[in-house]
């Protein structure tokens, strides 16, 4: 290319609006051209309005920025066709892409100048590096999300209870553990095409989709005696606690099944015992109606009939207090499960997470770890309540009364029911037969409260007479005649029958709109009484 021709080409591009900026100078590196960007630019960057003519040395104050340009403008001028380098301008912190080229020749080819062309790739190193940090973060985020999920993969698939999760919107199974493909014989592949009323008997849905909807509304709840259909068409009945959780800013439903099938069959066992009885007794009654006339024999045949009563209210008596012990046990056992192998590494995962949370720098990992730690406390959360609703710790470390302050605060919280407490203070040296006893009979009379009563208030009071404990339970609910207290149902025939299997007495009295007042007594030392205590009812 002819000078002439040189110039007009780069004539053409100092006023081109092009954002590369071109420069061209002789062999002294004195000003031929340059376009407007490299004007703004050297103001910019360095501060300086630059003019044709002069030496584009003089305007770079920097001797290290100077020697690169002056090195790189020689190796030009010195033959090489031209010259490519990447290098990093200290002024203003920003990355440039120089191409250095010769295209400036006299008539005998000799290198008059060179000419340069400058283009900014600030933004994309500013990319790369960016993107460089991210696969960084990600790479480790990744890491460490599995090692999360390792761990509560864990616990999710050694837990003894049945475990399904559910989206809430479409009812279809989302994860399965193994315990619950063993309740219900199906595998972990199966429930993935399936959903929850694939579970129930047809007869069931209505009431199981209502229950559903109602568990889904509410962060946590508990379904009792639920029927549940195996893969082979067999009935169990299970208690399902749930509790909702998002992930992902999805809703899911955590359901937890416990197979109560034996329990239940020994509750029926227990009710047709007591039915069986109360057949019995009017069975004979009606004989000693038809012979009272003969005297002898109606009072043989009320004898037979008393020594079975009594035999029956002694097995009775013996069976109840039996499943009482055997079930507080298990749920001990249970609770203690759920402490060490559910809540210690729920907790260990909570303050290895903190950590990660702490040092991580990207705001989507920031989310992403919140939500696995709010889904952690909650799942700690609720497996506290769940080992202190199966078996108070308080209640056989601390005592009787710290285990019914504590009881008292648990109704307050979950039912709104404002109970008041007095106790005397004074030392109540039961065993943990008998403290287990009067524990589950004063929640049982709260759990009626607020079944049935109806009541805003309610008070507990404690009070010790010699060698025996009187408690007082009142209401300001609404009360019952008589008639309903002798026909009440099996909560308060249970109470009874342990009251008396421990030789103490359970009193009731209550008014229709006056509400209800139920006195227990229970003595320190049973084996003292002489005389089983039998309930009083007025």
């Amino acid at each position: 290319m002819e000078k002439s021709n040189s110039h007009a080409f780069l004539s053409s591009l100092i006023d081109s609006p092009s954002d590369i900026i071109i420069v061209s100078v002789d062999r002294d590196f004195n000003y031929t051209f340059f376009n407007s960007a490299h004007k703004k630019e050297m103001k910019k960057v360095w501060g300086v309005d630059i003019k044709r003519g002069s030496n584009l040395l003089d305007y770079i104050p920097s001797d290290e920025e100077r020697a690169k340009v002056r090195n790189n403008l020689r190796r030009v001028l010195n033959g090489r066709h031209f010259t490519k380098v990447e290098s990093y301008g200290k002024p203003g912190n920003r990355f440039w892409y120089e191409l250095a080229y010769n295209p400036i020749f006299n008539k005998k080819k000799n290198v008059t100048g060179v000419t340069v062309f400058i283009t900014d790739i600030t933004k994309r190193k500013q990319a790369e590096e960016s993107l460089r940090e991210s696969i960084t973060e990600r790479i480790k985020t990744e890491r460490n999300l599995r090692e999360s999920e390792v761990k509560f993969k864990s616990i999710f698939n050694s837990s003894n209870d049945g475990i399904l999760i559910v989206d809430s919107d479409s009812k279809k199974v989302f994860m399965s553990n193994p315990k619950i493909c063993a309740m219900l014989g199906y595998t972990e592949e199966e429930f993935k095409n399936m959903g929850v009323m694939d579970i129930h008997r047809k007869k069931d849905l209505p009431k199981i989709i209502m229950k559903f909807n109602k568990m889904a509304k509410v962060e946590k709840g508990l379904s009792e005696n639920i029927p549940v259909k195996r893969k082979n068409g067999s009935i169990f009945y299970a208690d399902i606690s749930s509790s909702s959780v998002k992930l992902a800013e999805k809703k899911y439903l955590v359901g937890i099944f416990r197979d109560i099938t034996d329990r239940k069959e020994t509750e029926n066992e227990l009710l047709k015992h007591h039915e069986h009885l109360e057949t019995i007794v009017k069975k004979r009654t009606r004989e000693l109606l038809e012979v009272n006339k003969n005297l002898k024999i109606e009072v043989k045949v009320r004898k037979m009939a008393e020594k079975k009563l009594i035999d029956y209210q002694k097995k009775l008596q013996s069976l109840t207090s039996r499943i009482s012990l055997i079930e507080e046990n298990e749920k001990r056992r249970i609770a203690a499960d759920l402490h060490d192998c559910i809540g210690q590494p729920l907790a260990l995962s909570k303050i290895k997470l903190g950590l990660l949370n702490k040092f991580s720098q990207s705001p989507d990992q920031k989310k992403i770890i919140k939500e696995i730690l709010q889904l952690i406390e909650q799942t700690i959360k609720e497996t506290r309540t769940l080992t202190f609703e199966l078996s108070p710790p308080i209640l056989y470390e601390l005592g009787l009364s710290q285990a019914i302050k504590w009881l008292i605060d648990e109704f307050r919280e979950k039912y709104n029911l404002e109970i008041s407490l007095k106790d005397d203070g004074c030392d109540k040296p039961f065993n943990n037969k008998i403290r287990f006893f009067i524990f589950q009979a004063i929640r049982e009379l709260l759990v009626n409260i607020v079944k049935h009563a109806q009541a805003k208030k309610a008070s507990i009071i404690m009070l010790r007479a010699d060698d025996e404990l009187r408690i007082t339970v009142e209401d300001n609910g609404t009360g019952y005649a008589g008639a309903s207290v002798k026909n009440a149902g099996y909560g308060l025939f249970n109470i009874r029958e342990q009251m008396n299997h421990i030789n103490g007495h359970m009193k009731i009295r209550s008014l229709p709109g006056h509400g209800t007042r139920v006195t227990l007594v229970a003595p320190f030392n049973p084996d003292k009484k002489t005389l089983a205590g039998s309930s009083h009812e007025s």
